[in-house]
């Protein structure tokens, strides 16, 4: 059953990876994007923002990685949200030309944790 809800979160996750696409190609993202409460200058600094999110990740990756290994399988999501959070606040706060309202930092960070628990191997 657990595989399951993982499945299908991911579907999910991939359908709205997929919706976001269509929006850029068709040129909605900006409404969406603001709609969501994410105000960026060009679309070349929203692609820098994700490049510095993914160097700040990269960072955390080894010190979350230890802690989830010491935590029970209950805790997981919340470390992955966790370590979420840590790497968008960061990326927001060094990038003047890309800000996100409190709302946007913590639905993106549910996501990705989200994202990350279901693609994750959580059997110990």
């Amino acid at each position: 059953m657990r595989k399951l809800a993982g499945n299908v979160v991911v579907a999910i996750i991939i359908a709205l990876f997929l919706l976001v696409l269509l929006a850029i190609i068709t040129g909605t993202f900006i409404g969406v994007l603001s709609f969501v409460g994410i105000t960026y200058s060009s679309m070349g600094s929203l692609f820098l923002f994700f490049g510095v999110i993914i160097l700040v990740d990269s960072a955390i990756y080894l010190p979350a990685r230890l802690i989830r290994r010491h935590l029970p399988t209950q805790f997981l999501f919340a470390v992955y949200i966790l370590e979420n959070l840590i790497a968008l606040f960061f990326a927001d706060l060094w990038m003047s030309s890309v800000s996100l309202t409190i709302g946007a930092l913590l639905g993106a960070s549910v996501i990705f944790g989200l994202l990350e628990y279901a693609l994750s191997d959580n059997e110990r």
